[in-house]
């Protein structure tokens, strides 16, 4: 921040503390006597006045906190020095939930004075009753009320708008203590008006210096923008980014996502949480001056297979001055300068063709255009929106949220990348000796390379009677909003879900958050059968338990029933089990159609080598849809890494793809759970293992010639990002056994 905005801030911090000070005094001071000259008498008027007051502290009040606490499950300030992330906006919601606390004690004081319930239903009727426990009464009502509204607000206006909306805490603070102050003036006592008359004026001041003095810094900072928002310490630092030069003065704890978009700099916004990996940044200089990599961030930025110099924007807090860029580079005597491919860029690829617009499809876009940025990108999509956050489907079903709220890549994200997006479309023909994708609206695409990025379907189970009103499967926005609508409307209560793996398990969790009697069925001993062995299961199992989640493990659906909707469902044990809805997990089905008529080689899914390419050499496969050395991974992380070698190969590279470590995440139980690899061993390997039952907490490392080759992690992310993180590199471990027994982490070596 330069002087002369520094000077500006000193002066509106001093005339701030001024002003609201003498706004109380007087408030306090002129206010009776205007009244009094008005009326009468003032009791009528301090009781209208105090009373209305009230009202709009509530109203601000409980707004306020519900939109903090829902803010804070999709962002995290980190607070330097601290114990672990803390959000602003979350500490302003607990100050609100005491100022509640000491404000419902207040109320229940007063149903022992003079107020009625119809008070609280009538607040201006000018009428006391006698006493009939207003406190309790008022305070239930405006809980119930105000947390309705501010959740129906929340879905019903842009993410953007409404987060801007949370600015009514400081609002909340003003009117909640002027409804004291105001009240406070009826005492003789002068200890208590002081107080109001400092507290009114801390409050005025809070939301004077957050409306002027923020706008007035970033107004005079003119390049230099200063990006405070979510800044949670007194220190600045400055962040730069490079190629552009923009340089950001902001306050220690700024998230350098935030400071992006406050100056003006075009990063793509994803879940916000450090798995998406849609957002990472390479440190240039500074890298000591962000908060340390940690949990979700460290899995994901090893899943993406980036460098030691990457970070996820959403994830990384900035302590001191850093550069960044969204390219690799290095600094060449004071000047930056971006690193290139390191091989020669195909320049003969003019036109490229994207068939699917999910992880795969959209990384694959990125890459190309950031290798080839003269040329024409096409993207094919059968959905009619961009890019969204698949793994958060489900939450569509426990939440009346907007699907709008889970896409990821945005129409200007496209724009900016000169991509073309076919929303709503689809390919219904490859002419391989043309060189031409057709779409279904009669477009003619001619192509020098394909992506065949089309994911995959859900496989529907052999299920006699399938089809009735009430079966579903989930695999995108559009089956998530079905269920959805579907309970609704029938008044659903009590739901099946036919498999226990990943997916089953978090549309089971949204399900039984929706309010259905809920039951999981998996053929298996256990669920999570290919992710956990049986001690991990039993203790997941009991995690369900906790949740009020029943499950039968051992047993298969055979038949559904129903006239006009389903009814009930019979076992292959011959047991029958009511049911409004039934949801089917139970695997996926690659969608090779396209690729089949196309004449590519096809098992199970479209056989890839190792550079992604399929049995035409024009023609690339990746994702859900793509099968490499037997196998169809369907995993987030495996599909975006497949996508990058995938876009560096159609641009001329030379680069292979292997199995490496692709981790299995779950993060609907309030823990948080990790598998990857190997996770029974054998009789030869090294196998530390130790489980919680008390705290639902399992750990599992299998150890084979002195490396990491499977692990199992529940309830403990942070060494879980460590063990990833070695596995992946195939460090030897064998001299740190002693932590890992301990469950301690461990360091790679340097």
């Amino acid at each position: 921040m330069n002087s002369s905005v520094e000077a500006r801030s000193s002066y509106i911090v001093v005339f701030g503390v001024l002003f609201g000070v003498a706004a109380g005094a007087l408030s306090l001071v002129l206010l009776p006597s205007v009244i009094s000259t008005t009326l009468d008498s003032t009791d009528h008027i301090y009781w209208y006045i105090s009373r209305s007051s009230g009202i709009a502290a509530y109203f601000l009040l409980w707004s306020s906190v519900f939109m903090g606490l829902l803010i804070t499950s999709r962002t995290a300030t980190v607070w330097p020095g601290g114990p672990a992330a803390i959000s602003v906006h979350q500490f302003a919601s607990l100050f609100g939930l005491a100022l509640v606390a000491v404000h419902a004690l207040i109320l229940i004081g007063d149903a022992f004075i003079s107020y009625s319930f119809a008070d609280v239903l009538i607040p201006f009727a000018g009428t006391q009753y006698e006493p009939f426990w207003v406190g309790v009464g008022q305070t239930a009502f405006y809980i119930g009320l105000f947390t309705a509204i501010s959740w129906y607000a929340r879905f019903r206006i842009g993410y953007s708008l409404w987060r801007r909306m949370h600015y009514l805490t400081f609002g909340m603070f003003t009117m909640a203590l002027a409804h004291g102050f105001l009240v406070g003036t009826d005492t003789e006592n002068t200890s208590v008006t002081l107080l109001y008359i400092v507290t009114g004026g801390a409050t005025a001041f809070m939301l004077f210096y957050r409306i002027l003095a923020v706008t007035t810094v970033r107004s005079g900072a003119g390049s230099n923008v200063s990006a405070s928002a979510n800044g949670a310490g007194g220190d600045t630092a400055q962040v730069t980014f490079l190629p552009e030069g923009t340089v950001a003065n902001v306050r220690s704890g700024s998230l350098l996502l935030d400071v992006a978009e406050n100056s003006g700099v075009s990063i793509p916004i994803g879940c916000r949480a450090g798995t998406c990996g849609l957002d990472p940044v390479f440190v240039v200089s500074g890298a000591d001056s962000l908060t340390p990599a940690r949990g979700d961030e460290k899995a994901t930025l090893s899943r993406l297979g980036l460098s030691e110099g990457w970070r996820l924007a959403c994830s990384a807090g900035v302590c001191g001055n850093v550069s960044v860029s969204q390219e690799e580079m290095s600094v060449d005597g004071d000047q930056p300068v971006a690193v290139g491919p390191d091989f020669t860029v195909d320049e003969s690829v003019k036109k490229v063709v994207i068939i699917g617009n999910g992880v795969a499809g959209t990384t694959a876009a990125d890459q190309i255009r950031k290798y080839l940025p003269e040329s024409e990108i096409t993207i094919i999509s059968r959905e009619p929106r961009h890019f969204y956050n698949r793994m958060a489907i489900a939450k569509l079903i426990e939440e009346d949220g907007s699907p709008d709220e889970l896409v990821l890549s945005s129409e200007e994200w496209y724009h900016q990348r000169n991509i073309e997006c076919l929303l709503g479309a689809e390919a219904v023909r490859i002419d391989t000796s043309e060189k031409v994708v057709v779409t279904d609206r009669g477009r003619y695409l001619e192509y020098d390379r394909v992506l065949l990025a089309g994911g995959s379907e859900s496989a529907v189970p052999p299920i006699e009677g399938w089809g009735l009103a009430g079966c579903f499967t989930l695999r995108d926005i559009d089956d998530a909003m079905a269920v959805r609508d579907f309970v609704k409307h029938y008044s659903a209560k009590q739901a099946l879900v036919l498999g226990g793996g990943l997916l089953g398990l978090e549309a089971a969790y949204s399900l039984r958050k929706r309010g259905l009697r809920t039951t999981v069925i998996d053929r298996n001993e256990w669920i999570m059968h290919r992710q956990v062995d049986a001690e991990c299961g039993e203790i997941l199992h009991k995690i369900l338990d906790d949740l009020d989640i029943q499950y039968l493990t051992g047993n298969n659906i055979a038949t559904v029933t129903g006239t006009e909707r389903l009814i009930e469902a019979e076992l292959e044990d011959g047991q029958t089990v009511a049911t409004d809805l039934l949801l089917a997990s139970t695997g996926i089905k690659p969608s090779i159609s396209l690729a089949t008529e196309a004449g590519l080689e096809v098992e199970r899914g479209i056989l890839i080598d190792d550079h992604m390419s399929s049995s035409d050499p024009a023609i690339f496969a990746a994702g859900d849809i793509a099968q490499h050395r037997g196998a169809v991974y369907g995993l987030w992380g495996a599909s975006a890494e497949q996508a990058k070698i995938a876009a560096m190969n159609m641009a001329g590279g030379d680069r292979t793809f292997t199995t490496g470590i692709n981790t299995a995440q779950l993060k609907v139980f309030g823990v948080d759970f990790v598998s990857f690899g190997e996770i029974n061993g054998t009789d030869e390997d090294t196998i530390i293992s130790h489980a919680n039952v008390d705290d639902r907490k399992y750990r599992k490392i299998v150890i084979r010639d002195g490396k990491i080759v499977g692990a199992i992690f529940l309830g403990e992310p942070e060494l879980a990002g460590d063990i990833v993180e070695l596995a992946r590199a195939g460090e030897d471990v064998t001299s740190q056994l002693s932590e890992l027994e301990r469950g301690e982490s461990l360091k790679m070596a340097v």
